[in-house]
């Protein structure tokens, strides 16, 4: 197995675009990655935070069309983080999935007594702002 990893995608509404299920299920078709969880979470304008599977909400119909292994990876410490670090009326999909395009890497750091210590996504607008830093200083 590769590395294991999770994602949440915080979107400015309660509905989720349906462009997002197939995006996602050309990662899995290509063989980059395999979803092996996900979840739906809204926080309403009242607060209250809800977690959906795809199968749960006719709005989340774009997200059964992705192949995986959906279940019990994602905790209700999970659900009650990404509620906390929502806003009134956002949503998130949180997906844990493993990086297959890593499973080399994965298989040689296992043999050889190696572990991942640590992985971490850097936000688009800092890689971006750091590649204009570059440019001006070249």
């Amino acid at each position: 197995m590769g590395p294991v990893e999770y994602m949440i995608m915080t979107f400015p509404t309660t509905s989720l675009d349906s462009r997002v299920g197939p995006s996602v299920q050309d990662l899995v078709d290509t063989g980059l990655i395999s979803v092996l969880d996900m979840l739906f979470v809204t926080k309403d304008i009242d607060g209250t935070v809800t977690a959906l599977e795809a199968d749960q909400d006719s709005g989340l119909e774009s997200l059964t069309v992705i192949d995986g292994e959906v279940g019990a990876l994602i905790s209700g410490a999970d659900i009650d983080y990404v509620g906390d670090g929502l806003l009134p009326g956002q949503s998130a999909l949180v997906l844990v999935c493993e990086d297959r395009w890593a499973r080399a890497l994965g298989d040689v750091l296992r043999d050889s007594g190696g572990v991942l210590y640590e992985g971490a996504r850097i936000p688009t607008d800092v890689v971006e702002e750091a590649w204009t830093d570059i440019e001006v200083v070249a």
